[in-house]
């Protein structure tokens, strides 16, 4: 089961948290841990089901997933580890909290 939820379970908060860019971040990443709910609820209800008529062979489901989102994460998901972060569609005003971390004894680089 831990290597469902390392795998699988995970890719779907911080791997679309990476991927779209800020405009749409919020509705995709709402699709896509959507769609773990529905898996979730799937999972949940044929739980009861199938360990009474297969027991703990229920986990090689997840054992099967996780097996074949591996390869295909690594092949065919793109890195974003190397991507420049998407620049704010704001910028912070001169007078904002980050001010605070500036020793007014130090001259400002420029």
């Amino acid at each position: 089961m831990r290597s469902y939820s390392i795998s699988v379970d995970a890719t779907s908060w911080i791997y679309t948290s990476e991927i779209f860019p800020t405009p749409v971040r919020a509705k995709g990443m709402s699709v896509s841990i959507s769609g773990l709910f529905v898996a979730t609820i799937i999972y949940l209800q044929a739980a009861p089901t199938a360990f009474a008529n297969i027991g703990y062979h229920y986990y090689i489901v997840f054992i099967v997933v996780t097996g074949i989102m591996v390869p295909v994460t690594w092949f065919f998901f793109p890195e974003v580890r190397f991507t420049v972060p998407t620049k704010p569609a704001f910028s912070f005003p001169p007078s904002s909290a980050t001010d605070i971390c500036v020793d007014p004894d130090e001259q400002a680089v420029s």
